[in-house]
């Protein structure tokens, strides 16, 4: 039964409905810009009414849509013998981008995949593809789960939710799963992906056991570690597609419960929350997830997690908390009201007594663990207060939940770009990796700079990979002799995604110059910045803070040079002499 229709036609009906919200919106900026206030004062004001009646809507007929279009997919078209065709398509567009004249023919525009701007993560505003130049990439099937081996061969296109849920179905998961649904696996291994279990198993790309790549000739290669291509396997990871066009990924899985056991430590300082976060991570036996939220400079909550079999937790009843219920209040509402009361009862620990296998948590409960792979989704963390500010109120949780969570893309379709531009100038989204003994220092930076609560703290394995690709342990760790050549360091990322302080309070503020600040800081203190986030480094300063060494000699002995876009073209915002593209 051929089916393969449905890869274009899926991707029609869902842009033929953005593409008219788009048009409106489109229409209603023209008129608004002109009043008194402009659009941004009339959208920040009724925003609500277009979220709660249009887009909460059309996200649950989306959400039905994907799920009636994956039970199609997984049982007519899900062949791995299907996959080859689907690669061999790719092949047979990349050889005709090159015998139609390259880069001259497209008008200076060089090979870049075909994905929608309303479908990505990312922050920036694209202005690269044509239809010249684009390639479709419908790669969205899973292939193959082999339990013996450990592993998923997955398409780029599969996004967490679906994978997870298929994986969790059958008792596996990813040895790390990324929190937002809409994430896909090319992004998060062309990009960047972490999760509270990367302190066991590093980021996404470092759980991966071989890649495709289609490359500018058109020819199809498997990379893994260990074979004639492992230099391109280690440059994969962060290059944002300049290598070639990734077509499949094998990862590795593990076994899984039905429930994870999550236990919650209030914590009144960074140092108790870097001593714990230090006791939970380096540990012999550290626990599967760690996790961190700080709600201003000092007071936050760590959390660590086990899976828990589906006896132990129905034993324990009053402890079982399924947050995907619809009334339920977003997760780290959820934690900040334990950390509250907490604080009421005058139970937060003392400094000096602060200690892994000491301390008591405040609360334990028993998650499902997809409910708990999953427990940002609601709120896409702490957003939603700003998108849709009484969405956590018990009022709304009772009437609308049932309508979360809102489709990020739909969001993203109904954001014209005075408001896109609005963010750009008054909001932050970043991510930092920094060394794990580094960590008062980076909460301390980032509230000087950004004052931006709540701070997401992830802690996660940074590892030696022989070669070596973008991202290292850090030269001042390797020189005390903390860290040896095939060995790890810990990281932790600290992610920020909220307003600034000073724009809530109405002040004066300089987003472009707080993101240069904080930059700066990272470069200076061995860290790393996501990539999909809004970047305003030079390529000097690119250049200084990855290792680009192995990319670059990847880019020309795969003759990426001249076909795909470098990385820093894509990722950055550079200005002046910078923006000078390196082909």
């Amino acid at each position: 039964m051929d089916l393969s229709w449905i890869d274009v036609t899926d991707m029609r009906v869902v842009g033929g409905i953005l593409a008219v919200l788009a048009a409106v919106y489109l229409i209603l900026d023209a008129y608004v810009s002109r009043t008194r206030d402009g659009w941004i004062g009339f959208w920040l004001e009724f925003r609500w009414i277009l979220i709660v009646f249009i887009v909460l809507p059309l996200s649950r007929g989306l959400s039905a849509y994907w799920r009636l279009r994956d039970f199609v997919y997984d049982t007519f078209l899900a062949k791995p013998h299907l996959h080859s065709s689907r690669v061999a398509e790719i092949q047979r567009r990349v050889k005709a981008f090159r015998a139609a004249g390259g880069p001259k023919a497209a008008g200076g525009r060089l090979l870049c995949t075909s994905r929608p701007q309303w479908l990505r993560t990312t922050l920036r505003q694209m202005d690269y593809q044509t239809s010249k130049n684009a390639i479709p990439i419908p790669l969205f099937d899973i292939l193959e789960l082999d339990t013996e081996a450990l592993t998923v061969r997955v398409e780029p296109s599969v996004t967490m939710g679906r994978l997870s849920r298929f994986l969790i179905a059958r008792g596996y998961c990813l040895q790390v799963v990324p929190e937002l649904d809409e994430l896909t696996v090319g992004g998060l291994i062309n990009g960047y992906g972490v999760e509270t279990s990367s302190h066991k198993y590093g980021l996404v790309a470092d759980t991966a056991t071989a890649y495709e790549v289609v490359l500018s000739s058109g020819e199809v290669v498997t990379a893994t570690p260990d074979n004639e291509y492992a230099d391109l396997f280690h440059a994969v990871p962060w290059s944002y597609g300049a290598l070639g066009f990734l077509v499949c990924a094998t990862l590795r899985v593990r076994k899984a419960e039905k429930y994870v056991k999550l236990s919650y430590y209030p914590t009144r300082t960074t140092e108790e929350t870097t001593t714990l976060f230090d006791g939970l991570t380096v540990s012999d036996s550290p626990p599967n997830f760690v996790e961190g939220l700080m709600y201003n400079k000092n007071e936050g909550v760590v959390m660590s997690g086990d899976f828990a079999p589906e006896s132990e937790a129905l034993a324990h009843p009053d402890q079982i908390n399924d947050i995907t219920i619809w009334h339920k209040t977003y997760f780290g509402e959820h934690v900040q009201n334990i950390l509250n009361d907490f604080k009421k009862a005058g139970s937060l620990t003392a400094a000096s007594s602060f200690a892994v296998g000491v301390t008591k948590p405040a609360v334990v409960e028993y998650i499902p663990t997809v409910a708990y792979f999953h427990r940002h989704v609601k709120g896409i963390f702490w957003e939603m207060k700003l998108i849709l500010p009484f969405g956590h109120h018990a009022w709304f949780r009772y009437l609308f939940g049932w309508s979360l969570p809102a489709s990020i893309p739909l969001i993203k379709a109904t954001q014209p770009p005075s408001l896109t531009k609005f963010y750009q100038d008054r909001h932050i989204a970043q991510d930092g990796l920094v060394p794990l003994e580094k960590l008062p220092q980076g909460i301390e930076f980032f509230h000087k700079n950004f004052e931006c609560y709540p701070l997401w703290l992830c802690p996660h394995k940074l590892c030696f990979t022989s070669p070596q690709g973008m991202l290292r342990p850090s030269k001042e760790a390797v020189a005390r002799g903390l860290v040896k050549p095939g060995k790890w360091e810990q990281y932790v990322d600290i992610g920020c995604y909220y307003s600034p302080g000073p724009i809530l309070r109405g002040e004066e503020y300089d987003c472009v110059q707080a993101r240069k600040n904080y930059e700066q800081f990272l470069i200076e203190n061995s860290g790393y910045q996501a990539l999909y986030a809004i970047t305003e480094m030079t390529r000097d300063q690119w250049a200084t803070m990855f290792d680009t060494e192995l990319y670059d000699k990847c880019r020309t002995k795969y003759d990426a040079v001249g076909w795909f876009m470098d990385a820093y073209d894509k990722v950055c915002r550079p200005k002046g002499e910078a923006a000078k593209k390196r082909s």
